[in-house]
């Protein structure tokens, strides 16, 4: 599934599927304006899960950041929707259009990636090489997007539920799968942590909240967060041991 991560929602594209899209994604919010978590039978919020192959590739990664700015804080013509569909392929859902100025200062004509939705499009643009299957859908409140490139792996999750845990089980490429161990990097985007907004000192774009090495057992790791706050993002870029 290809898809742009915003931190909100600034504009909608003008298509049937999108704006059918939109009226459900406000149909399973709450008042306050929060996806409700999905829940299991006991009632306990139920975690953020997937499997991740390695080795089930997609498509080159699309580059998506920074490459569609209509610079008018609207929706884009459909000419230019027309040619993005022929050059980059139709997406199955289009979250939404960034409004740019929270990113990008004309009078200094430089990026500021301090702001969150900065640093939500700084994580987007740190996919590379090929984009991995991951089981994503509509129906979700939450969104899981891998990728790797050789050198690299990197796994990216979205929560716009409630607090809950995140549990990846991740299959490495058939070439790092006999390592004692990974290197995993992790970068957290939440109230406390890459935000400028938060009232700690933040500037020079995301930085790391974690580092360590992971097991490989049977060939998998498992990438976990205790917690991953209403509309927090979690990026981790994973590398075989030097």
């Amino acid at each position: 599934m290809a898809a742009i991560i915003l931190s909100g929602l600034s504009a909608w594209t003008q298509t049937p599927s999108a704006t059918d899209a939109f009226r459900e994604f406000r149909a399973n919010e709450n008042p306050e304006g929060q996806r409700i978590a999905e829940t299991d039978a006991s009632g306990i919020v139920a975690p953020i899960a997937r499997t991740i192959d390695a080795a089930k590739t997609i498509r080159p990664w699309p580059d998506l950041t920074g490459c569609r700015n209509t610079s008018l804080q609207k929706a884009p013509a459909p000419a230019l929707a027309a040619h993005s569909a022929e050059r980059q392929g139709r997406p199955a859902i289009t979250r939404c259009f960034l409004n740019l100025d929270e990113v990008w200062d004309y009078r200094t004509r430089t990026f500021d990636f301090n702001r969150p939705i900065g640093v939500s499009m700084q994580f987007l643009g740190w996919h590379k090489g090929q984009e991995i299957e991951v089981e994503n859908s509509t129906d979700r409140d939450d969104l899981v997007l891998a990728s790797a490139d050789g050198g690299s792996m990197a796994v990216h999750v979205v929560n716009y539920g409630g607090p809950r845990p995140v549990e990846i089980r991740l299959r490495p490429p058939e070439g790092w799968r006999g390592a004692n161990a990974l290197r995993v990097e992790e970068y957290l985007l939440d109230g406390a942590h890459n935000n400028n907004l938060s009232g700690t000192a933040f500037s020079g774009g995301a930085r790391k909240t974690g580092e360590s090495q992971l097991a490989v057992t049977r060939g998998e790791i498992a990438l976990r967060q205790a917690v991953l706050e209403a509309n927090g993002i979690l990026f981790w870029r994973i590398r075989p041991e030097e």
